[in-house]
């Protein structure tokens, strides 16, 4: 049996937040400043204040386009083989995205990210057991900046065939990376080959900026699944108090639901969450607190709500280093993803907030992704794994350590056995030269990336790939 989901709402309240949620959208409304959403909904029966710019969209409009898309959708990665499935209860991870800078030695210092960065991580990743999803760590700053993303998709395809999770913020990117994933996939049609997700974010509160609002309508229109993911400071963006900023952050969910459907009837779409507190002693967000807990995995009840796949950040941290606060801030949020039911969790390998990107934070995320995986499967309870024959067997006194029992399911997955973290007694631990678990992430990152390869795609699409890049 699989662990229980946790809750933190009654079905009373999820059911309040939702209808509040209904009633900002009908009375208070949406700031829009994309023509072509704008005359999506206004062609849908959404009214438009022009002296404030706001459209309000009626209650009716939102319910008659809840519930059209799909609960579960497949992914393939970049040879067109059936990747993973999202939804259904199993967690996703991905690598995180859009950072700036890179560290190089556990957060101490940091440099603007460059391409070939990308293509390190993007090799690590294809390398990683438990990254479901390839990431784009960082915007890298060494090619033209507008391009910044597509540059970064074409490193990432390079060497990795795992499916993409991107975010654009414009829709002239977010066109250059349709017609790459169409070079990649060699068809038009990219709802046939579903290898990669898009994400766009609302800007709260109750905000579509034009270049978001853009990015989705072509994305959609192309056939990327989308996942719309606000990301609401509270007290700053949303209100401060919890459920105000959970009904900003659904309004604008629905929103995005309401728009993607006009696009596309039974458009993919993920209900996504990008928790934050605001540390009002510094002026900074926070997106490693309790709180942000908490809204993770009441977020996963109002996407369960909707019927919808649920996105959570995670695992995160606010520390620039890698020490304890970052272990116990990402195994905390990687616990609230999936304790909470999330079917995707993104940024693995981030520090400081999202700003950063490690590679030997990649592979020490991918160790805690295994874990967490590992208590997702719980416990079997089937008539091998009871062991009452081996029990009688053995008997009082008796040792299980050579029975048959113990090498059948020593390897089977029954216990997981971990890439890094070693369980030495301590002589043993000091005469290997008393490692710690981020010199052993180092090593491994060492190891993986000095093994011998050559880029996952051939010359003559690489070639296609880059002439699909503006000059």
């Amino acid at each position: 049996m699989r662990p229980s989901r946790l809750e933190v709402l009654s079905p009373d309240e999820v059911s309040q937040i939702h209808e509040t949620a209904l009633t900002v959208l009908t009375e208070v409304g949406m700031r829009v400043h994309s023509a072509s959403a704008r005359r999506l909904l206004l062609d849908a029966g959404a009214a438009w204040e022009q002296a404030s710019g706001v459209i309000k969209v009626p209650r009716a409009l939102v319910e008659a386009h809840l519930r059209l898309s799909p609960a579960t959708f497949p992914l393939v990665n970049a040879r067109g083989k059936p990747a993973c499935v999202v939804g259904g209860g199993s967690l996703l991870v991905a690598g995180g995205h859009n950072a700036v800078f890179v560290t190089d030695d556990g957060g101490r210092t940091r440099r603007p990210c460059a391409k070939r960065d990308i293509e390190d991580f993007a090799r690590l990743t294809q390398r990683l057991d438990h990254l479901d999803l390839a990431g784009i760590p960082a915007m890298p700053q060494d090619v033209d900046a507008e391009l910044s993303l597509a540059h970064a998709c074409h490193a990432m395809w390079r060497h990795c065939e795992k499916p993409l999770y991107f975010s654009p913020d414009h829709d002239r990117v977010t066109q250059v990376i349709i017609e790459m994933s169409k070079t990649v996939a060699g068809t038009n049609d990219l709802r046939e080959y579903p290898c990669a997700i898009c994400q766009v974010s609302p800007t709260s509160p109750l905000q579509w900026e034009q270049g978001a609002a853009d990015a989705l309508v072509v994305a959609v229109q192309a056939g990327f699944p989308l996942t719309v993911l606000p990301e609401p400071f509270c007290g700053v963006s949303s209100p401060i108090s919890l459920a105000g900023t959970l009904v900003i952050h659904h309004a604008e969910v629905l929103s995005g639901v309401v728009l993607a459907n006009l696009v596309r009837p039974n458009a993919p779409l993920i209900y996504g969450g990008a928790w934050t507190s605001f540390d009002m002693r510094v002026g900074n967000v926070v997106i490693g607190s309790p709180e942000t807990m908490l809204q993770r995995m009441a977020g996963a009840q109002l996407a369960h709500h909707l019927r919808l796949p649920y996105h959570t950040i995670g695992p995160d941290t606010d520390s620039h280093l890698v020490d304890y606060q970052s272990a116990t801030e990402k195994t905390s949020t990687a616990w609230a993803a999936l304790g909470g039911g999330a079917d995707l969790m993104v940024n693995s390998g981030m520090l400081g907030t999202g700003m950063t990107v490690g590679l030997d934070q990649l592979v020490l995320d991918d160790e805690l992704a295994g874990y967490v995986k590992r208590i997702a499967r719980g416990i079997r309870v089937d008539p091998q794994t009871l062991a009452g024959d081996a029990i009688r067997e053995v008997g009082p006194g008796g040792s299980f350590l050579t029975h048959d029992l113990t090498l059948q399911l020593m390897r089977s997955g029954e216990h997981w056995i971990p890439p890094l973290t070693r369980h030495p007694v301590f002589e043993s631990w000091r005469e290997s030269g008393a490692p710690s678990l981020v010199d052993l992430a180092r090593q491994r990152c060492k190891a993986l990336l000095d093994r011998e390869s050559a880029p996952v795609i051939d010359n003559a699409l690489d070639d296609a790939l880059l002439r699909r890049l503006p000059a």
